[in-house]
């Protein structure tokens, strides 16, 4: 198969980017959607403490980097 033809079942549909943001794509039991947004997480009250700060910007970071 083709690197420019799509795979069985699929079909090519084309968005702009800022429409990117708005889809979430969940498979299984994890979710991608954790990283819409531009990769920018939203952290929960439980993990957003002093204490868990630097793991906080060090996952962010990753996180940004990933989705770039």
């Amino acid at each position: 198969m083709s690197g420019d033809q799509p795979g069985p079942g699929t079909f090519p549909l084309p968005l702009a980017e800022e429409e990117f943001t708005h889809i979430k794509v969940a498979r299984g039991a994890g979710n991608i959607a954790l990283i819409k947004n531009g990769g920018r997480l939203q952290w929960p009250a439980a993990l957003n403490t002093p204490a868990l700060e630097a793991e906080r910007e060090a996952l962010s970071s990753l996180c940004t980097a990933a989705v770039r």
